[in-house]
C-alpha cells in the first residue's frame, strides 16, 4: 500500500484513527460533558470533520485562520480558544460568525471592545468565554473577580454574548511533577470562577477547559462542561503511561536512498518529521535511529540494512508540529485504498 505513496509521506491509518474517536466518545456518553476537538492537533478539515459526533459541540481551533479552513470545509461551530487583538483578525472573524457559530476566548476589556467593534461592522453575533489563567502563566485573567469584572463588559457590548469560562491547564505528562496538585488548582480556579458567575447572576453554560493528557480528571471534575482535547485522534508518545484508551495513528513513510551494511538512509528529515520532542521511532523490527538531519535519516539495522527504495515508516513524538510540515496527509483506509487530503490550515497562524 504505502508502496504507491510519494516519500516522504505523512500517513494516518484510519482504522486506528476511527478507533481512537469512538473510544473518546464512549468516555463522553458516559458523562454530561461535551468534547470540541481542537483542529490545531492535523489542521486538516477531513480528519476534523470526521470527529464531530453526538457527543461534540463543534471544533476548537487556535487561530483565525484555522477556523476560517473548518467553516470553509462545512464545520457549523467554531471557538477560537484564543485571544484576537489585531483589526484585521477581528474584522474576518466577524466575517466568520455570519456564516457559522462562532465563539472567541477574551481576558481584556481592550480585546471586548475591538472584538464588539468588529462584531457591529458586520452585523453579526458571538459568543465570548472568559479565559482564566488557571496556572499555566500564559492567556487569561488573574481570577474570579477580574473575570466577572470582564464578564460585566461582554454582557454591555452590542453583538457579543457571554457563554462562560475557559482556562486550560496545559499539557501533564504522566511523569509531570506536582501533576495532580496541578490539575486540581486549575480546576479549583476554574470552579471558583464559575461560582463568581453564578452569584453575580452572569452566563456561565460553558466551563471549557482541559486536553488529552487530562481527559480523565475532566471527566470526573464536576465544574467542566466541555473538553478540548485535540492529540487523542492520532497520540504521541509522551502521553504512555496515563491509562488512555487511544493508539498511535499516524507516521511518515521514508524510502531507503542510501544503504552500507548495517546502516540505511532514508529520505525523511527534520523537514518532515517535527523533533522538539525527540527524534522520532522507527517503526521496522531491529531498527534503531543513529541520527537525524534536515532531509535524511540513519537507522542501523540488526540483521542488514534494507534494499534501496523500500519503506521504513517513522513515528515522529510531535503530531501537531509535523503535521504543520506537510501540504498533504495521505489516509490509509481498511479496504487498502488510501485518500489524498490537504492540510487545510497547514500554516494559517495569521
Amino acid at each position: 500500500m504505502t508502496t504507491e505513496l510519494p516519500s516522504p509521506a505523512l500517513v494516518v491509518r484510519m482504522p486506528a484513527f476511527d478507533s481512537n474517536i469512538a473510544a473518546a466518545d464512549e468516555l463522553l456518553r458516559a458523562s454530561s460533558k461535551r468534547l470540541r476537538p481542537h483542529v490545531k492537533t492535523h489542521r486538516t478539515p477531513a480528519l476534523a470533520l470526521r470527529q464531530l459526533t453526538d457527543v461534540t459541540s463543534g471544533l476548537t481551533c487556535a487561530t483565525v485562520g484555522e477556523a476560517e479552513a473548518m467553516v470553509d470545509a462545512g464545520a457549523e461551530d467554531v471557538f477560537v480558544a484564543n485571544e484576537v487583538i489585531r483589526p484585521d483578525k477581528l474584522a474576518r472573524l466577524a466575517a466568520l460568525a455570519r456564516r457559522a457559530h462562532v465563539c472567541a476566548a477574551v481576558d481584556s476589556a481592550q480585546g471586548v471592545d475591538a472584538l464588539g467593534d468588529a462584531v457591529r461592522t458586520s452585523a453579526a453575533q458571538v459568543r465570548v468565554l472568559i479565559d482564566v489563567d488557571v496556572g499555566l502563566g500564559r492567556c487569561g485573567v488573574a481570577g474570579p473577580d477580574e473575570a466577572v469584572q470582564l464578564a460585566r463588559v461582554v454582557e454591555r457590548t452590542p453583538g457579543l454574548e457571554l457563554d462562560g469560562v475557559m482556562g486550560y491547564e496545559g499539557r501533564q505528562r504522566a511523569d509531570e511533577p506536582d501533576r495532580s496538585r496541578a490539575i486540581s488548582d486549575a480546576y479549583e480556579m476554574l470552579a471558583e470562577t464559575a461560582a463568581a458567575f453564578d452569584r453575580s447572576g452572569l452566563a456561565s453554560a460553558t466551563v471549557s477547559s482541559a486536553g488529552t493528557s487530562t481527559l480523565h480528571e475532566a471527566l470526573a471534575d464536576p465544574t467542566i462542561t466541555e473538553i478540548q482535547a485535540g492529540t487523542y485522534a492520532l497520540m504521541e508518545s509522551d502521553l504512555d503511561g496515563l491509562g488512555l484508551p487511544f493508539v498511535p495513528a499516524y507516521s511518515v513513510v521514508a524510502s531507503v536512498i542510501s544503504r552500507a551494511g548495517d546502516r540505511a538512509v532514508l529520505d525523511a528529515g527534520r523537514k518532515s518529521i517535527a523533533c522538539d520532542y525527540g527524534p522520532p521511532t522507527p517503526m521496522a523490527a531491529g531498527a534503531v535511529l543513529e541520527s537525524i538531519h534536515e532531509e535524511h535519516t540513519t537507522l542501523r539495522f540488526a540483521n542488514g540494512a534494507p534494499a534501496l527504495g523500500e519503506r521504513v515508516e517513522l513515528r515522529p513524538g510531535h503530531v501537531r508540529l509535523t503535521f504543520n510540515l506537510h501540504d498533504v496527509v495521505w489516509l490509509a483506509h481498511e479496504d487498502g485504498s488510501i485518500e489524498r487530503a490537504a492540510v487545510g490550515a497547514r500554516g494559517r497562524s495569521w
